[in-house]
């Protein structure tokens, strides 16, 4: 560990009140707040503390606020072994929230002392017809390849539904480089700005993104029923 990283984390400890696994496990029995896991969505689908609420570290704490309760909640932060949720912790306090905990160890810690764990389930895709950046099936596009990635796939291109594929065929982008930005990225603006730096003056035109929606809600449409002779 760098030294400098080291010393901003000893700091940290002076005034992040850190919770043993053995205190964290009390804690969560008896319902005292409010849990965050901020690993990787693939490390919470395999496991997390029980009733913990996940939230990606590279996503916080822009849009945290919005997803907790109002009022002074405690709040236990834990990483893999510690280090991010000390940080994740003083955001919050930062942030105006009177009472935020980290799990000394992290979930390793937690883990290794044989506590009750959850296995983790993944948000639904999407709606096919929700668009970003104007793109319809773009969302639904992005949630797969995160489902699959965590769901340990080694690599998410056989997978890809038909539906799903016309976007990256439209954008030219192969899958591969599609997987890559959007597991890389930590929110859909960031994906965004990653197609529009790899595609450049490639990025579709307004009219041609209309067209497109056109034609992919159009397949997606029920047949129309047959009238009667």
């Amino acid at each position: 560990m760098a030294p400098r990283y080291r010393l901003l984390l000893d700091s940290l400890r002076q005034r992040i009140p850190e919770l043993s696994p053995a205190q964290a496990f009390h804690w969560v029995r008896e319902g005292r707040g409010i849990c965050i896991d901020l690993r990787h969505p693939r490390q919470w689908i395999a496991g997390h503390l029980p009733k913990a609420i996940h939230w990606e570290f590279g996503q916080f704490p822009g849009e945290i606020e919005s997803k907790l309760p109002k009022g002074e909640v405690p709040i236990l932060c834990y990483s893999r072994v510690g280090d991010r949720s000390l940080l994740a912790a003083d955001w919050l306090v930062q942030m105006g929230f009177a009472t935020a905990h980290s799990l000394a160890g992290g979930w390793e810690a937690w883990h290794n002392a044989g506590l009750p764990v959850e296995a983790g389930a993944f948000p639904a895709c999407r709606r096919p017809d929700e668009r970003l950046a104007g793109i319809a099936q773009l969302p639904h596009l992005i949630d797969s390849i995160r489902q699959f990635s965590a769901g340990f796939a080694p690599s998410i291109a056989p997978f890809v539904r038909k539906e799903d594929r016309a976007v990256m065929e439209f954008l030219c982008v192969d899958p591969q480089t599609m997987e890559q930005i959007v597991l890389a990225a930590g929110s859909d603006a960031e994906v965004i700005t990653q197609l529009r730096r790899a595609l450049g003056p490639s990025w579709p035109s307004d009219h041609a993104i209309r067209e497109f929606n056109i034609r992919t809600l159009q397949r997606r449409k029920p047949p129309e029923p047959a009238e009667d002779p």
